[in-house]
């Protein structure tokens, strides 16, 4: 008689097993920008009084303390300037470069961080294009330029927020998977028994 529970158990025995490279988990941080400067040449476009702010996160495998761009998969970020209601989404696409640093364990710290966006077009005209990077964790190592069509405006703030955020260590997808596995092995052994 089949018996679904068995095929489930002996799934998940199975997944326990598969090499970490068959079953790696993603990590992911999080993390916000906050303005603490802005300059802005004279014209159309003005520092919004509300500031410049952003919220952001990148992924990568589970386990690396050295975040190359190569090694991440996937990055947004998206910033908002103040009263214009204006906002602009980035994207691993958008990327120029990318390095980050985190400590080994169960719930790393990021130590460092450090990468720069291509120029993505706003939603509005004024705004125009839109490029942030960061050079440190440390007070203004962020930075937002944005080029509008009759001036700029310069922001400059800390990245703030950071919170590590593990992927669930997947038992129950190790245990799905491994239970087609199993499935699949007990439907061949039938087919095997029904024709001899």
């Amino acid at each position: 008689m089949f018996f679904p529970w068995k095929a489930c158990f002996v799934g998940f025995a199975i997944a326990t097993i598969l090499s970490p490279a068959q079953r790696v988990n993603a990590a992911t941080f999080n993390f916000s920008y906050s303005q603490t400067f802005c300059g802005a040449a004279p014209g159309t476009l003005v520092c919004p009084a509300n500031g410049v702010v952003g919220t952001g996160s990148f992924s990568f495998a589970d386990g690396l303390t050295n975040i190359s761009l190569a090694s991440l998969t996937s990055f947004t970020f998206t910033d908002i300037i103040g009263t214009l209601s204006d906002r602009v989404t980035f994207t691993l696409a958008n990327l120029g470069s990318f390095s980050a640093t985190a400590t080994a364990g169960s719930s790393p710290a990021l130590n460092s961080l450090i990468f720069a966006t291509t120029n993505v077009g706003s939603l509005t005209s004024t705004a125009g294009l839109q490029a942030f990077s960061v050079s440190s964790l440390a007070f203004q190592g962020g930075s937002l330029r944005s080029q509008g069509n009759t001036n700029s405006l310069n922001s400059a703030g800390q990245i703030t927020n950071i919170s590590y955020v593990p992927e669930p260590s997947s038992a129950l997808g190790m245990l799905v998977v491994g239970a087609s596995g199993a499935l699949t092995l007990l439907r061949r052994r039938r087919l095997m028994s029904a024709s001899k």
